[in-house]
């Protein structure tokens, strides 16, 4: 049983997210080792889902969700890059 006494599936999105049992120094796969441990089933993504797929996940107990989340492509990690990023997590999580 969760220490979180969390009901539910989470989502997890962190470009750091490990989708397997591999270890991550990261601070996210302390956390995800944590809820796994407790029990917890997660959902990883490393990107944000398409709209598409999140309006399918119906019930969720909570979304965790990396605040700083850059694209795997992008190159530019400038401003105007975080900005833009930090929008499209705001209209994904509305």
């Amino acid at each position: 049983m969760s220490k979180l006494n969390c009901k539910g599936v989470g989502l997890v999105i962190d470009d750091q997210v490990p989708l397997g049992e591999e270890p991550i120094s990261d601070p996210i796969g302390t956390i995800v080792s944590q809820l796994s441990s407790d029990g917890v089933p997660l959902l990883r993504y490393r990107e944000l889902p398409s709209k598409g797929q999140f309006e399918n996940f119906h019930g969720l107990a909570f979304a965790l969700v990396d605040w700083s989340l850059l694209p795997r492509e992008a190159g530019d990690t400038g401003d105007a890059a975080i900005e833009a990023m930090k929008a499209a997590i705001c209209r994904f999580v509305k």
